[in-house]
């Protein structure tokens, strides 16, 4: 067959296949395994190291109540956005029954003191509590409340008086 100007066309010769043994591709999957599990590592280390000994210490306070605190602003790119501190706390009993109120409420106080005394809040513009109770094969049941750092000192300080609401 002859091209429009009479030549024949001109046909591309393929190039060779790359080839990659089996071999060298699982090592380099496992290597990259690695490596970003490093990463992850490094990164989740140097997020919750400054909240660590917090957490300790509401561990040992409070058996089995898993605490996660994390400080920091929220939507950072947002101007104005509050440095909040944030701890949520399992508990073994539903902080929303009225029944639970003064039992919540102690908690949340040792819980603060152990905030005062382990971390910094001073530069906190807010300071977020979670309860959390955790019911197998149903939602968790979350008692939340989130306030200044000299609300949180007022809630402190008042005493636990029955039939009071917080």
């Amino acid at each position: 067959m002859q091209g429009i100007e009479g030549s024949e066309p001109a046909i591309a010769t393929p190039r060779p296949a790359r080839v990659i043994s089996g071999k060298t591709l699982v090592i380099g999957m496992f290597a990259f395994g690695l490596l970003l599990t490093g990463l992850l590592y490094a990164y989740w280390d140097l997020h919750t190291r400054p909240f660590r000994p917090l957490q300790d210490a509401i561990a040992r306070v409070i058996p089995g109540s898993q605490p996660r605190v994390i400080g920091g602003r929220h939507k950072s790119h947002r101007i104005g956005a509050p440095k909040t501190l944030r701890i949520i706390v399992e508990v073994d009993y539903n902080p929303l029954d009225e029944a639970n109120q003064a039992r919540r409420d102690e908690a949340v106080r040792k819980i603060l003191e152990l905030a005062r005394t382990q971390h910094d809040v001073s530069p906190y513009e807010k300071i977020e509590m979670h309860l959390e109770h955790r019911v197998p094969e149903r939602p968790p049941v979350v008692w939340s409340l989130i306030q200044t750092p000299a609300d949180w000192e007022a809630f402190s300080a008042r005493e636990a008086v029955p039939g009071s609401s917080s």
